[in-house]
């Protein structure tokens, strides 16, 4: 249930040492990497570690300025917690440890809850940075009053977490996502393998997206006119191409969005 992994070979040393965490799904998580792309860029000799949950783990190893990226199966860790307490407490232990083990001095706490704050906390991470969304900061050390993502887009939100100082200004950083040639090809050729030319801008459109949330994800997403409105809009200042993308049981709603 839980794992520890290399994204970059890179070995660590008396450096930097920060640790961010994002519990939630893929969207959210690309917002975060491009805190991390701006730590990567202001500390280039820092040690990045990342804690996801398993439906982005493939995402996240596939960033390369991330040195280490640990792994909770937040759905396992629920039914452990069901069946056995006692394994519960033991598994979430485990992955703690290995997290202290590391040594890190700085955590960028992205949960918006009081948990992860509290585990890195007993684990000794002296310095630990975060939200405090509703009265959850409580177990921060640095943190910023947050009553939701609104007004500018969230990874400019969770950019300002580091303007203490520690780091250079995000917003000066022209930032771009840090991926693995081999990464990048593949993604070519998948493009066309559909038949989709990679010489022109592509706007990735995800309508179905919030799995996470489960039965309750439709409560979550957007309108298909809504999709559609964004991407036409788009396309009169910046002409791209549209990439519709989910599973075949959102096959409707990728056409719904296509038709319109």
């Amino acid at each position: 249930m839980v794992g520890l992994e290399t994204n970059n070979g890179q070995r660590s040393g008396p450096m930097k040492r920060i640790l961010v965490i994002n519990p939630f799904g893929i969207g959210d998580v690309i917002f975060s990497l491009y805190l991390v792309e701006a730590l990567r860029r202001s500390l280039p000799d820092a040690f990045i570690g990342f804690l996801c949950n398993e439906r982005t783990e493939a995402l996240v190893r596939m960033d390369t300025s991330i040195n280490r990226t640990f792994v909770m199966n937040r759905d396992a860790l629920r039914a452990l917690l069901k069946k056995n307490p006692i394994l519960y407490w033991r598994e979430l232990k485990g992955m703690w440890d290995l997290i202290r083990d590391l040594r890190f001095d700085t955590v960028y706490d992205l949960s918006l809850g009081r948990e992860f704050g509290f585990f890195s906390m007993m684990i000794g991470i002296k310095k630990r940075i975060g939200f405090d969304y509703k009265g959850r900061g409580l177990f921060l050390t640095q943190k910023r009053k947050l009553e939701g993502y609104a007004g500018k887009p969230v990874a400019d939100i969770q950019s300002e977490l580091l303007n203490d100082g520690s780091v250079d200004d995000p917003a000066a950083l022209p930032l771009s996502l840090a991926v693995s040639e081999s990464t990048k090809s593949e993604a070519k050729a998948f493009l066309k393998k559909d038949g989709i030319p990679d010489d022109r801008p592509i706007l990735a459109l995800a309508p179905g997206g919030g799995r996470s949330w489960g039965q309750n994800a439709i409560y979550k997403q957007w309108d298909a006119e809504y999709f559609a409105q964004v991407s036409n809009a788009l396309n009169k200042s910046h002409p791209h191409l549209v990439c519709l993308m989910g599973d075949r049981s959102e096959e409707g709603l990728l056409r719904q969005v296509q038709s319109l």
